[in-house]
């Protein structure tokens, strides 16, 4: 892997967690939110990373939204106006401690990608220096 191809890999990795914090912020944000339509809770967007083909092309992201039924708790409430026939209001399927881990595991994979730059940065200017 040359240098040019390390910067493409770290790079496309730090876009690649920054947009999965971005999605989080968002998650966290709508925690308690209808969805924009009104006739649902707030699904939580993950975002799902693929490696780009071809040896040292990095990383892509894409978000999409969790619709798994089985996912989304119930209370019951008989009196708010989102309640079902039985009285259970189906809630978002945010959880907030799943929200802030995952958050604290892209903060740290966003900052290896920062040293892996920096560090093939470095090596890249060195490299220079000696041949010049």
């Amino acid at each position: 892997m040359d240098a040019f191809q390390a910067l493409q890999v770290s790079g496309s990795g730090m876009a690649a967690e920054r947009l999965r914090l971005d999605v989080i912020a968002a998650n966290i944000a709508n925690l308690q939110s209808r969805n924009p339509q009104g006739n649902g809770p707030y699904a939580q967007e993950l975002t799902l990373l693929f490696q780009v083909p071809g040896y040292g092309s990095g990383v892509t992201a894409q978000v999409v939204q969790d619709q798994r039924p089985q996912s989304f708790p119930m209370v019951y409430d008989p009196t708010s106006p989102y309640a079902n026939a039985a009285g259970y209001v189906t809630l978002s399927n945010v959880d907030l401690a799943t929200q802030m881990t995952d958050a604290l595991e892209a903060a740290q994979a966003y900052q290896a990608n920062v040293n892996a730059y920096a560090t093939s940065r470095q090596m890249e200017s060195y490299a220079l220096q000696k041949m010049g």
